[in-house]
């Protein structure tokens, strides 16, 4: 499952990384290994949120739930509410999205461990912040969303974990401050995103980071550089 994550976060949505974590579902199945497919499960739904396949997420959140409500594990838990209020937020279910997202948050914020990333494959604290500016971005609450933004950016500094910097810089630094029209502090986030992104070869990132350079020259009135940016 590891392999199929490192694939979409260093080449992008490719069909090898859908095929790497299916598999790895497939073959915990085979084993009986619960841990092995809630891991793999949590990131083909990771998979799906970036692809957009908003169906396919909440069917592969259900199956999420299933394997951890009987379960005595409350980080896996945790990680499924942070999942899960992603899928509710990607398909506007913002008040049901921000309870989850904020509760997974506070069990993080109180049970914060460096490992959980190479065991989860993802900093699931970042994950559920990034769901919480991007819902009061949706309901606008403005000032809540630029407090949330800077937030997120700072733990996920915190951490060093490139991943979970891209992301929060992704999801909130460039996407939300370039809706929000905050130009200046979209520029030094898509900044702050292509250097980390290229220094660790997230090509997914590094590529997102011309988009996002893209737009905000597009707002700037550049249009030209604008769309050399986008076309790229």
């Amino acid at each position: 499952d590891l392999f199929g994550l490192a694939v979409m976060f260093t080449e992008g949505m490719t069909s090898r990384s859908r095929e790497a974590l299916s598999r790895a579902i497939e073959l915990a199945g085979r084993l009986g290994d619960r841990q092995w497919e809630l891991r793999a499960r949590l990131g083909l739904v990771l998979f799906m949120h970036r692809r957009g396949d908003l169906k396919g997420a909440l069917e592969g959140t259900k199956l999420i739930e299933n394997l951890v409500t009987d379960a005595d594990e409350p980080m896996a838990f945790a990680m499924m509410k942070s999942v899960k209020s992603a899928s509710l937020y990607f398909s506007a279910q913002y008040p049901t999205a921000l309870r989850l997202a904020r509760e997974a948050h506070a069990y993080f914020r109180t049970h914060s461990n460096p490992s959980q990333i190479g065991r989860w494959g993802l900093n699931h604290s970042i994950y559920a912040q990034c769901v919480i500016a991007g819902v009061h971005w949706c309901e606008g609450r403005f000032a809540e969303t630029i407090r949330a933004c800077l937030a997120v950016h700072s733990e996920a500094e915190e951490t060093g974990n490139p991943t979970s910097i891209c992301q929060a810089l992704s999801w909130c630094g460039c996407n939300l401050f370039l809706r929000m029209e905050e130009l200046d502090l979209a520029q030094a986030s898509i900044r702050r995103m292509r250097e980390v992104a290229q220094d660790n070869d997230l090509q997914s990132y590094a590529l997102s980071a011309i988009g996002f350079e893209g737009r905000l020259l597009f707002l700037r009135g550049e249009f030209g550089p604008a769309e050399r940016c986008l076309r790229e």
